[in-house]
């Protein structure tokens, strides 16, 4: 984590996006605004944040406030799969860690969604967490827990493979760029934390084999596709 929050994978997708000053950049669930500020601030590009949370949007337009870069970021309350600008309006669009909560077919819906605002030949890039292939048996036990319903949070995650989402950004209408995977690393302490609810059949099962790990952290892949708008 770098300067005012910006990490590894904000450098690496704005290279990916092709961001030049005064580029419009769309981010889809924009949360608290880490990567409109930055692409504002440093690349002088004009971002369009849209969220269907307001208290996320009203943490994004204080870190807005305070990078000094409200001309240049316009904060939106919508849903990702109806997003409120004309066709063709933006020339390149990234997701950061949201896709996961949604089913496949809302995937597809926002991807063309993303199709229809993107100009011709517009690039999106996803970023995604334990969307690569398990490379251990730890991390196989982590990812089909993480995709359990937690009952503190009444919702479930989806998770799905990096090539899953290859197949549905090419039925959105995108071209595959490129795809990296991005080492990061994991704390398994804030992960068990959050499986504390899961006490019964498989998750025991899978709980037991997580927290017999002899360490408190691994490495695993952030995936970053890159893909461009096909007209």
């Amino acid at each position: 984590m770098g300067l005012n929050g910006v990490s590894d994978h904000d450098v690496i997708a704005v290279q990916m996006m092709k961001v030049r000053e005064g580029s419009i950049i769309l981010s889809i669930g924009v949360g608290i605004g880490v990567f409109t500020s930055y692409v504002a601030r440093v690349w002088n590009a004009n971002a369009i944040g849209i969220d269907n949370s307001e208290r996320l949007l009203e943490a994004a337009k204080r870190r807005t406030d305070e990078s000094g870069v409200q001309r240049r970021v316009l904060l939106l309350h919508a849903d990702s799969d109806r997003i409120p600008l004309r066709d063709g309006c933006v020339d390149a669009a990234i997701s950061i860690l949201t896709m996961h909560s949604l089913p496949p077919e809302r995937v597809l819906q926002v991807f063309r969604e993303l199709r229809r605002v993107l100009a011709n030949e517009g690039r999106f890039v996803l970023v995604e967490d334990w969307a690569s292939d398990p490379k251990s048996e730890l991390e196989h036990a982590l990812l089909e827990l993480i995709k359990m319903p937690v009952r503190s949070e009444g919702k479930s995650e989806y998770r799905l493979n990096y090539r899953d989402y290859v197949e549905i950004l090419r039925r959105g209408g995108f071209e595959i760029e490129e795809i990296r995977f991005l080492p990061r690393k994991v704390f398994l302490h804030k992960l068990l934390d959050r499986f504390k609810s899961l006490e019964q059949g498989r998750a025991t099962e899978l709980l037991r084999t997580v927290s017999g790990w002899d360490s408190n952290s691994i490495q695993v892949d952030l995936t970053l596709i890159s893909s461009r708008a096909r007209r």
